[in-house]
């Protein structure tokens, strides 16, 4: 009984200290299963999560430039070009937009979050006992 126990506590403590060295391993659970995203740890090559991590990234490689091929066409419309000061003031002043609109919407969620409304528990009543038995003399 007292070996069964000790194994028990072994293997528990082997496994909980494989557990612990998963998180940022390449080959955890989301790197096997495809659910790793492209801001964790990079997945062992081959695995599901790496190819995932990979389109992650390709997309937003692919957003970037998009972003850039419209902010370059929207800065040329009016009338800067390529290395002018004012080609660059544009460029400067869309991200600085794009970064506090990003901003304004993380504080939106965040603040949202912190500014819900505490739900008031309402107590139970307690229950009165009649004025007619309350009276009552307790018989011993």
């Amino acid at each position: 009984m007292r070996a069964s126990f000790l194994v028990v506590v072994a293997s528990a403590a082997v496994f909980g200290g494989i557990l612990s060295g998963c998180a940022d391993s390449p080959n955890r659970l989301g790197c096997l299963t495809g659910s790793a995203h492209s801001f964790e740890a990079p997945c062992a090559a081959g695995t599901r999560g790496a190819e995932s991590q990979a389109q992650e990234q390709a997309q937003a490689q692919a957003n970037a430039q998009a972003q850039a091929a419209a902010d370059d066409a929207k800065c040329q419309s009016y009338g800067a070009k390529r290395g002018d000061p004012a080609y660059i003031q544009c460029r400067t002043q869309l991200d600085a937009e794009r970064a506090q609109m990003r901003s304004a919407v993380l504080g939106a969620l965040v603040g949202g979050l912190a500014s819900r409304p505490t739900p008031q528990v309402t107590p139970m009543p307690q229950p009165q006992m009649p004025a007619s038995i309350a009276q009552r003399p307790l018989s011993g």
